[in-house]
């Protein structure tokens, strides 16, 4: 996992128009979105299942 310094360091150039930019940093934050949402999701369905485990 990387640290939580390292989002800030997104280097765009400054050459590309500014429609480009905001696109790649949609990308990235969605990207970013969908790797926390599915670690969570991976995490609790570890969590439900151990619970289970033990109830049962």
């Amino acid at each position: 996992m990387l640290p939580l310094s390292c989002s800030s360091d997104i280097v765009i150039p400054k050459s590309w128009p500014k429609n480009i930019k905001s696109r790649v940093l949609h990308v990235i934050s969605l990207a970013h979105y969908a790797i926390t949402y599915a670690r969570g999701w991976a995490a609790n369905r570890c969590l439900c299942h151990q619970l289970l485990v033990l109830t049962a």
